[in-house]
């Protein structure tokens, strides 16, 4: 059963899956980069309202492994998986040998009808 939702908070996805998890009432957290760094600018806010904390980097590479590392599995949105990001994501997974599940924005599963 889910219960947190863990995010970087880089932008786009990461921050909907934090604001979704919040109104589903689950927990939140995750790691961002030193200085609140998000693709956006600063994000302080982040931290006061979903529980994200500061990595020691300003980097976004540590700050994925340590997300991989800290999640049970991790659900990965893309159209590109072969990007810079997505590959060192998958890179933390494999690493910390978690469980994860790729959606491809391209071409998204179809649910099925019960």
């Amino acid at each position: 059963m889910l219960r947190k939702v863990i995010s970087g908070g880089q932008n786009g996805a990461d921050q909907a899956g934090l604001r979704v998890a919040k109104e589903f009432q689950l927990e939140t957290g995750g790691w961002i980069p030193a200085g609140w760094r998000t693709l956006d600018g600063a994000r302080p806010d982040l931290g006061k309202d979903y529980g994200l904390v500061c990595h020691s980097s300003d980097s976004y590479v540590p700050r994925t492994y340590a997300n991989a590392r800290d999640s049970d599995a991790t659900v990965r949105l893309a159209i590109d998986f072969g990007s810079r990001g997505e590959i060192c994501t998958l890179k933390g997974i494999k690493q910390y040998k978690k469980k994860y599940f790729d959606v491809d924005l391209a071409n998204p599963p179809v649910p099925e009808v019960m």
